[in-house]
């Protein structure tokens, strides 16, 4: 178990965050860390999509004059979607409680 506090590259301030509060309340081994990484990196890349939506609007007008969705809106919805399938319900990464109710553990 590495358990570090040491958050991910170039994380943003609500990742950082999440990063140490949920290494603070669960132990974590290495490739749950991995699954907590790609999640995170999926919310900041979620966030940027949305911030360029927010400046830029959903459409884009293309070359021939035709309306059409901004690339973001595609970056959204696979961050969107990449963040939900780091950890699901039935996920073995999904940190769980020990049966007694001690600390939690990643099961």
């Amino acid at each position: 178990m590495t358990n570090t506090t040491r958050p991910p590259r170039r994380p943003s301030e609500e990742s950082t965050k999440v990063w140490r509060s949920v290494l603070t309340d669960y132990k974590l081994e290495q490739r749950h860390e991995a699954v907590l990484l790609a999640a995170l990196e999926a919310l900041d890349r979620r966030r940027q999509a949305q911030a360029q939506l927010e400046a830029d609007g959903l459409t884009t007008t293309d070359r021939y004059g035709g309306v059409k969705a901004q690339p973001c809106v595609v970056i959204e919805r696979d961050s969107l979607a990449a963040e939900g399938g780091c950890v699901t319900h039935d996920s073995p990464a999904r940190p769980q409680r020990t049966e007694d109710g001690d600390s939690p553990v990643a099961g």
